[in-house]
């Protein structure tokens, strides 16, 4: 049997385990799913991350993750590593995962000159502009078809696989004419396709449990040339937890209940303030006094305006965002601090937020350069 720094199991070669203590406030450079093969099970306390979205840039690294041919491969690949996190979170520990879409068949997988120009303000007008999205063709959607991408991944982390009906027709169709010619070689290519995708499901063994799914609604998002929809101006964050019942600290991100800010949804016109946070409603043709509570319960919109990191990948999201996500999936009184963890880190926002909240934190990024962001942004190892 393997000591307590090895880990064996089915599927698995042995593998040497980190220290935990080695890899806190640190950054590990290369790929999410092999390092994370090597963390000690039950250590963190919440996973708070972004992963690069499909089709939206070529790092330039092989084995990236967000490149891949098909939502499929994209979303097993993300199951592979959110597999790992589940491993190395403990029972009471949760994930955030923002996550955003793309378009079929749009050349650049939604992006548009807005992003190279962004990337350019950061210093880096030379990459080649292939490297800005993608061009897809998802078989069984149409062109123009939005592809679903955050809820096929939430889906998957579930234990549930989402195959097109043309898909499935398109199988049946093509086994019943390899069996019906004999093509016994086709016949096993088809029936491979179809057990990769029970396998995929069943490598999820109990699967994640889908908590909520949070809008990040942004006040400044990125400009679209399009004329036929909506400017898209949110994405998506999921959260999800290991076990039923988990460390979550719902007092630690309550929110005003009654705004005295006329631009914000729970303004009341007729509202004014008394004491530290207390509300009355005060209007004339009221008989009696309405007090309002001094907070709530954390609404699942939050608008949080876009700020980009100067020197890192455009690809930031801001640091008002994830701190709820934090504040609420980490207890701020442990010693030693909670870990939270980025298998996607880019330029370390995670680590810089949980680091200012008092936790510990542990980055993984494929690209050095921005590895090396983090460490300076962070004083990590």
């Amino acid at each position: 049997m393997a000591g307590p720094d090895r880990f064996s199991d089915k599927g698995y070669r042995d593998i040497r385990l980190f220290k935990i203590e080695d890899i806190v406030n640190t950054v590990l450079v290369g790929d999410a799913y092999e390092k994370l093969q090597q963390f000690p099970p039950k250590v963190i306390q919440s996973v708070v991350t972004s992963p690069p979205f499909f089709g939206l840039r070529n790092y330039g690294i092989g084995g990236q993750i967000g490149w891949e041919d098909t939502p499929f491969e994209y979303t097993q690949k993300l199951v592979q590593v959110f597999r790992e996190c589940r491993r190395a979170l403990r029972d009471d520990g949760t994930l955030w995962l923002n996550l955003g879409d793309s378009y079929n068949g749009s050349g650049k997988a939604g992006l548009n000159s807005s992003y190279q120009q962004k990337h350019t303000e950061f210093g880096r007008p030379s990459l080649e502009k292939s490297r800005f999205g993608k061009p897809t063709n998802v078989p069984g959607l149409k062109r123009k078809d939005k592809i679903g991408i955050p809820w096929r991944v939430a889906f998957a982390l579930q234990g549930f696989s989402v195959i097109g009906n043309n898909t499935l027709n398109g199988w049946a169709n093509l086994l019943k004419d390899a069996i019906s010619r004999k093509d016994w070689e086709l016949v096993e290519l088809v029936e491979g396709r179809i057990r990769l995708e029970a396998l995929a499901i069943a490598l999820v063994k109990e699967g994640w449990y889908l908590r909520q799914d949070i809008i990040w609604s942004k006040p400044n998002p990125t400009p679209e040339r399009v004329k036929d929809r909506p400017t898209t101006s949110h994405e998506y964050f999921f959260l999800f937890s290991k076990s039923r019942h988990y460390y979550y600290n719902a007092d630690a991100i309550k929110e005003p209940s009654v705004s005295l800010d006329p631009t914000h949804p729970s303004y009341r016109p007729q509202s004014v303030e008394i004491s530290k946070g207390r509300k009355i409603h005060t209007g004339k043709h009221s008989k009696s006094v309405r007090s309002y509570p001094e907070k709530r319960n954390k609404r699942s919109v939050w608008t949080v305006t876009t700020k980009p990191y100067k020197g890192a990948h455009f690809a930031v999201y801001p640091p008002d965002l994830i701190e709820p996500c934090i504040l609420a999936s980490t207890p701020g009184d442990l010693d030693p601090p909670a870990i939270v963890l980025d298998p996607f880190a880019g330029s370390g926002t995670t680590a810089f937020v949980a680091r200012k909240l008092g936790r510990s934190a542990i980055s993984i990024e494929l690209k050095p350069e921005y590895a090396d962001i983090d460490r300076r942004r962070n004083n990590s190892r």
